[in-house]
């Protein structure tokens, strides 16, 4: 069928002459020489050609063809499984709800931004601005406040995240959040490789070591987690703002900290009131 169909399309040779082809480019063409000879003010029209398209009495040759492939290859359009909703159902979903019953009742589904949704705000979402570290989703509030483009609070995403991390790791924290504070270190480091501030991760670093393996004899945290990801130093590959070699950096992992003072107290271990409330 489908070569009957092809074939009943078929031009002959006498078709591809150039005199009997029909060129709407040429015709415009020669039309416009012909229209310009009699009227030199005259304007080709801005309207496109009509495209090219068979002839009547060539469809009413392949009707039958045609006919016969759409039975061989019926075509059954799937019933939608969803019904698309528009911002103006949401909307009647939610303009009875009033403002007292939005700040009252705090598990309602419903934002305060709901009450003036309009077609714009699906597609103009304005995030919230983070502007601290918080304790539940330290991970990604430092990512926000380390991709503003409003202002830069790198330091402030750093110092908020080292304050979690010391929590994680302190008395309120232990075994049960040691994923976690790797997490952290893992986003603070890249944060500041990413940021150019390769020194403030080696600095909290080399203070994490001296606290973990010194002062508090947890030797347990800085094996299973740093030592067991290569988890180290940012070398100068990464950033040339620091001078700390690969061969520094995988030393640095095994080697046993000096007792001396850190270049940066962190008071680290210290009770974070925080912590017990994500129990």
């Amino acid at each position: 069928v489908m070569k009957r169909f092809i074939k009943s399309f078929t031009l002959d040779d006498e078709d591809f002459k150039p005199e009997t082809t029909a060129n709407p480019t040429r015709q415009s063409f020669y039309e416009t020489i012909h229209q310009r000879a009699l009227n030199a003010n005259y304007k080709p029209s801005s309207e496109r050609n009509p495209p090219l398209v068979p002839t009547e009495e060539k469809l009413n040759d392949v009707k039958g063809v045609m006919e016969t492939l759409k039975s061989l290859f019926p075509v059954h359009l799937p019933s939608p499984t969803k019904t698309k909703e528009f911002w103006g159902s949401y909307y009647d979903q939610i303009k009875n709800v009033s403002s007292a019953q939005l700040f009252e009742e705090k598990t309602s589904k419903y934002t305060t931004r709901d009450i003036n949704a309009g077609p714009e705000s699906w597609f103009n979402e304005e995030k919230t601005l983070v502007n601290e570290v918080g304790n539940v989703h330290p991970v990604e509030d430092f990512w926000a406040m380390v991709d503003r483009q409003d202002k830069d609070l790198f330091q402030a995403a750093s110092n908020g995240m080292i304050t979690h991390i010391m929590g994680f790791l302190g008395p309120l924290g232990g075994e049960n959040y040691y994923d976690k504070a790797l997490s952290c270190i893992r986003a603070l480091r890249n944060g500041c490789v990413k940021t150019s501030n390769g020194t403030v991760f080696n600095n909290f670093l080399r203070n994490l070591k001296q606290d973990l393996l010194l002062k508090h004899n947890n030797s347990e945290f800085w094996n299973s987690r740093l030592v067991g990801n290569s988890i180290s130093l940012v070398v100068e590959d990464e950033d040339m703002n620091v001078s700390v070699s690969q061969k520094e950096a995988a030393a640095f992992l095994e080697s046993k900290p000096k007792a001396e003072a850190p270049s940066k107290s962190m008071n680290l271990f210290t009770e974070d009131d925080d912590l017990s409330d994500m129990d």
